[in-house]
């Protein structure tokens, strides 16, 4: 996978890491990469670029801010 990575390493770089993250996991399970470009190109039609920014506590008590897509809760 990393040699996937390096290959399209400018089209990573504009991603945010929520994309990046949605990317890797659609890799591990079997995807190609264009299969897995398709995927986020439909997700982002969908809820729309990730805009939302949302927080996560780690266990230490650390506050986490990452963008994710806005979905209904």
């Amino acid at each position: 996978m990393e040699a996937i990575f390096e290959q399209h390493s400018e089209e990573l770089s504009e991603l945010l890491t929520c994309q990046k993250v949605f990317i890797e996991e659609l890799l591990e399970s079997g995807s190609t990469w264009e299969t897995a470009m398709k995927l986020l190109e439909k997700q982002n039609e969908t809820f729309g670029k990730p805009v939302v920014v949302k927080e996560i506590t780690f266990k230490n008590g650390q506050v986490g801010k990452y963008y994710d897509w806005k979905t209904e809760e």
